[in-house]
């Protein structure tokens, strides 16, 4: 994280088993690592948009609906109609252990997302006319995904010094939850987040299960430039879902590219060779990432920094990021953050490893 991401082409410890299997080949023998992290985002300022119509139907009811109410509720609801719009968290838990070119990891990992569905034809009609604005149209949907993943990996070398691969093969045990609600309600104005959370984690809750595989390449292409490619459940795993699709992970691959300057210095550069489409959150993701870290005192002390785009949302803000970590001799300890400028999107990652 505290490089923004790019990482394909630098994993060389337990990171790899989801940055680059392959990479596991070229770190210690023996090693021991937890992981914990988190991230929030608010697209568009989408919560402060669905507040502003709640809150505009509340100051309506019982009067007449004005122009300028009208006009005020087309502005909100057409800035959450745009792409992406939306709010969405995410965290994680892992335990992982290596031992030489084999490991198992436990990866504990939750997502949810609060999506408005806004459907623009309602507003094809004159502010001026006084027609008051349809409210049985815009929803907010909610998608929750919290899955446990067993995973083992394998990785070798296949060419001396040159070319490492890897896989993972993971049994991917998943809980999927699912709401939608009007935003605005003609009988209960005001939307019942509580009710929306209950609704989604006790009536619409499913339980299922799936395997998937993730394949990844590491090349030393010079002395000092280094190669990756990862691809994520190529075999894209299934789980069930209440609402309209199933929820499916879709095959991820990604690119990375790493120059190593001096001992102590390196850049690096990832780029999505997909389309992703996150699971439940159901926005497209193309992005791309930039990162360096320098290290000092005899390579104890990391200092990390980097930046990355959605690259297939016209209107996405660059995520900058920062991170450092301490390296004992047997123990590693790091810590990343990243936001955007206006802090719409935030998340922080922790991580502890231990080499023997």
């Amino acid at each position: 994280m505290g490089m923004g991401g790019a990482h394909v082409a630098v994993a060389d410890d337990l990171m790899g088993v989801y940055w680059n299997p392959a990479g596991l080949a070229l770190g210690a023998p023996r090693e021991f690592a937890i992981v914990v992290s988190g991230e929030g985002a608010d697209e568009r300022n989408s919560i402060e948009k669905i507040k502003g119509l709640v809150d505009l139907s509340e100051a309506a009811e019982g009067t007449i609906i004005t122009p300028e109410d009208i006009s005020k509720a087309i502005e909100l609801l057409e800035g959450l109609a745009e792409p992406g719009a939306g709010a969405s968290g995410e965290a994680n838990l892992d335990f992982m252990f290596r031992y030489q070119g084999f490991a198992f990891s436990v990866l504990g990992l939750g997502t949810a997302s609060a999506s408005p569905l806004i459907d623009l034809d309602i507003l094809n009609f004159d502010p001026n006319s006084g027609e008051p604005l349809p409210t049985d149209l815009p929803k907010l949907e909610l998608n929750g995904l919290l899955t446990r993943q067993f995973v083992a990996t394998y990785c070798r070398m296949v060419v001396p010094d040159s070319v490492w691969v890897g896989g993972n093969v993971k049994y991917i045990r998943a809980d999927s939850y699912y709401a939608m609600r009007l935003i605005v309600d003609t009988e209960n104005n005001r939307l019942n987040i509580r009710e929306l959370i209950d609704e989604a984690t006790h009536e619409n809750k499913r339980t299922s299960s799936a395997w998937g595989v993730d394949f990844g390449v590491m090349a030393l292409l010079t002395q000092n430039l280094r190669f990756g490619v990862v691809g994520r459940d190529i075999n894209s795993p299934e789980f069930k879902h209440t609402g309209p699709v199933p929820v499916q992970l879709n095959p991820q691959y990604r690119l990375g590219m790493s120059y190593q300057f001096a001992p102590s210095f390196l850049l690096a550069a990832d780029y999505d060779l997909s389309k992703n489409n996150e699971g439940i959150l159901g926005v497209a993701e193309r992005e791309i990432s930039l990162g360096g870290e320098g290290r000092l005192f005899n390579r104890a002390l990391a200092l990390r920094g980097g930046a990355s785009r959605n690259i297939d949302i016209e209107k996405s803000k660059w995520q900058f990021s920062a991170g450092i970590g301490l390296n004992l001799t047997r123990v590693s300890i790091d810590v990343g953050a990243s936001a955007d400028a206006g802090f719409d999107q935030a998340a922080i990652a922790i991580s502890g490893s231990v080499r023997y």
